[in-house]
């Protein structure tokens, strides 16, 4: 719970919540579109209506993201519009936690300042998403091949709950990537690499924060299948969902590293009541 109450603090305490409302109009762009592209309720209404009966495995991958067709550029723009979005929050981020101000200037300052950080970030978090959807696509697949439909579900959730469990401790293994390109300065890989070895000793409660934050994700997610025959309803509550996911990973992420590389937080020096 300590890194959540990092990032809940810095959010919502420092600054009296302005610090939140910037950075959540600089993720709420590419929390619009992809949670119409990619929306998380498509996998809830899958397990809640299970039929067991897709003719084809394409045809369950795109009931999955309550899709008839890929539409490319529409996932395009989305990807464009959250590395803009990343970059933003994590320039914004880090600069008030080294000197202690939290300004927005230039927007293409802003951008430009962390944009090959959240390049690599999010090319390699879309791609692993999509194979992330594929594999599990094609576990759905084969048990609805299996006699009973009954079995075929089981094994689903099961493959579900595993997969996601494996992939959340992966991604809490790889936390600090994003940071320690920015402030680091490092490569890609070699940052990715020293992500891991410096969350060796922290994995257990990286991977309790991240395990929580996905819960209040998948709870917001059925609180947007209640809605499913509202679209708009159920895209704005998807799209809050995802903003704030983004938002807060980002902060949570940047974070971690200050306190676990023990580096002084400026915005905290000039607040001594809030430090622990």
């Amino acid at each position: 719970m300590k890194y959540i109450s990092l990032t809940l603090q810095y959010l919502f305490k420092l600054d009296n919540g302005k610090r939140f409302l910037a950075l959540f109009l600089f993720a709420l762009p590419p929390g619009l579109v992809l949670s119409y592209y990619f929306p998380i309720t498509g996998y809830l209404d899958w397990f809640v209506n299970y039929s067991g009966n897709y003719a084809s495995y394409s045809d369950l991958w795109l009931s999955l993201v309550e899709r008839d067709t890929l539409k490319i550029g529409l996932l395009i723009l989305g990807y464009i519009l959250v590395i803009f979005s990343v970059s933003a929050i994590t320039t914004l981020t880090v600069r008030s936690a080294r000197i202690g101000k939290f300004q927005v200037k230039s927007v293409f300052y802003l951008i430009n300042e962390n944009f090959f950080p959240s390049f690599s970030l999010m090319t390699v978090f879309l791609i692993s998403l999509i194979v992330f959807q594929s594999l599990l696509c094609l576990f759905f697949f084969l048990w609805q091949i299996i006699p009973g439909i009954t079995v075929g579900y089981v094994l689903a959730i099961f493959t579900a709950v595993i997969g996601l469990l494996i992939f959340i401790y992966t991604l809490a293994g790889a936390s600090l990537w994003l940071p320690i390109m920015s402030i680091n300065g490092l490569k890609p890989f070699k940052a990715l690499a020293v992500s891991y070895y410096k969350t060796r000793k922290e994995k257990n409660k990286l991977f309790t924060a991240y395990l929580i934050a996905f819960a209040v994700i998948i709870a917001l997610g059925f609180v947007a299948y209640l809605f499913a025959k509202v679209w708009y309803v159920k895209w704005l509550i998807n799209a809050l969902n995802y903003t704030m996911a983004a938002l807060f990973f980002t902060v949570m992420s940047i974070l971690t590293l200050f306190e676990i590389d023990g580096i002084t937080r400026e915005d905290l020096v000039k607040r001594p009541y809030l430090r622990r």
